[in-house]
């Protein structure tokens, strides 16, 4: 089997699992393909990795894509699989905060990574609902610190995902602290978001190996739909540490 390095969007969780489930079940192998899948730390990392080609093919967001691109248009990467036709990015916030809408950031702290997604496509969230983006202090820090400074208290808001909902949500209730949230498609933000991307050397130089991994790709989300026990069990089998439950919440998502 072709060796394959499969560049993620972030810390592996739950929504993450049809990948999983197509090393497990031997979907990329019936397409000839040994996928070793990487953890990655936002889309824009995503990006900039396969953007140096760091790694074959990557799982990233196409606002975040189109926004470097934008920055740096020697930039040669394309999507070539779209897996999140509604994008599922959200603000999320302690209710203490008296956070309700989006014009509410102004003033406040967010905490974030600097190549989360949600932080990267947060200009057009606020030109879509009209506040002002200069008027927020963004505190950076590394994703996996992103949940506990926000319980903490050590920032008011922070950028995530819908599919990290059951994430927070428990957090909220083991610490008796209620969160809100808001969607950015619920303000005007309606794009597309995490898919395949690869470089368009890769694109060029490998037609055939790129095309199976696009289409064992899909075929394992497929599968994983109709089977979301089993594919929740193969990442699982992979992240012991993380919640059965919580992992199947996000795949629902």
């Amino acid at each position: 089997a072709e060796k394959v390095n499969f560049f993620l969007d972030w810390i592996p969780y739950g929504k993450h699992a049809s990948f999983f489930a197509g090393v497990k079940y031997g979907i990329y192998k019936k397409f000839g393909l040994d996928v070793k899948i990487i953890p990655g730390k936002g889309s824009g990392l995503a990006v900039k990795t396969i953007g140096t080609k760091g790694a074959d093919y990557g799982h990233a967001d196409m606002g975040t894509l189109i926004m470097g691109k934008g920055n740096n248009p020697g930039l040669k990467v394309k999507t070539i699989a779209m897996l999140h036709h509604n994008n599922l990015f959200n603000i999320v916030f302690l209710k203490s905060s008296g956070i309700k809408v989006p014009k509410d950031l102004e003033g406040r702290k967010i905490g974030s990574s600097t190549t989360n997604s949600a932080k990267v496509v947060f200009p057009a969230l606020a030109g879509a609902a009209g506040f002002d983006p200069k008027k927020i202090t963004w505190v950076t820090m590394e994703a996996s610190a992103q949940d506990p400074s926000l319980f903490a208290g050590r920032v008011d808001a922070i950028p995530s995902y819908r599919t990290r909902n059951p994430t927070v949500y428990k957090m909220a209730k083991k610490l008796g602290k209620p969160i809100g949230m808001f969607n950015y498609s619920d303000f005007g933000v309606d794009i597309y978001s995490n898919g395949i991307i690869g470089h368009e050397d890769t694109l060029r130089d490998k037609p055939n190996r790129t095309r199976r991994f696009v289409v064992a790709s899909l075929e394992a989300f497929q599968w994983s739909a109709a089977n979301p026990a089993k594919a929740v069990g193969a990442f699982i089998e992979k992240h012991p540490h993380v919640s059965r439950d919580l992992a199947r919440g996000h795949w629902e998502i």
